[in-house]
């Protein structure tokens, strides 16, 4: 049977508004034990604890990059792009399953293979405009086969 990873991190956001293209969080490092030289992004979580149902971008590089800060426009170099991009997984609104008070989203990463020097680095990206309560609101989880 494959040996399945779930690399989970609560980024630190602001605790309140972001506009359509800012990064939520900063950079979010990914690795098991330290190390996560290759595998196949399978899957894609977020916990809202806001209820916002934000539509975001989820950035993955396969070596670190220049990060955007919390709540700044997302502007990733062109040389950090054509070195280090991996893939970006979006989840919409209709990713979301919605309870009374927060929500959660999950989606297909659509099995991209990656290898890396260690670790796999990702920001967060809004598409729209959502406003947090807390600095711990989102949760993100990432289903990873290991290669």
């Amino acid at each position: 049977m494959a040996n399945v990873f779930w690399a989970e991190a609560t980024p630190t956001i602001t605790a309140g508004a972001y506009a359509a293209g800012d990064a939520i969080g900063g950079l979010i490092t990914l690795g098991v034990g330290g190390s996560l030289p290759s595998g196949v992004l399978q899957y894609v979580g977020l916990v809202d604890k806001a209820k916002q149902s934000g539509v975001i971008d989820v950035v993955f590089f396969n070596a670190t990059f220049t990060a955007t800060a919390d709540n700044a426009a997302f502007d990733p170099t062109n040389a950090d792009l054509a070195a280090a991009w991996l893939a970006t997984v979006a989840i919409t609104a209709a990713d979301y399953s919605n309870y009374n008070d927060n929500g959660t989203a999950s989606v297909s990463a659509g099995g991209v293979p990656f290898v890396t020097a260690g670790a796999l680095y990702v920001q967060l990206v809004a598409r729209g405009a959502p406003t947090y309560a807390s600095t711990t609101d989102l949760l993100l989880k990432i289903g990873i086969l290991l290669g």
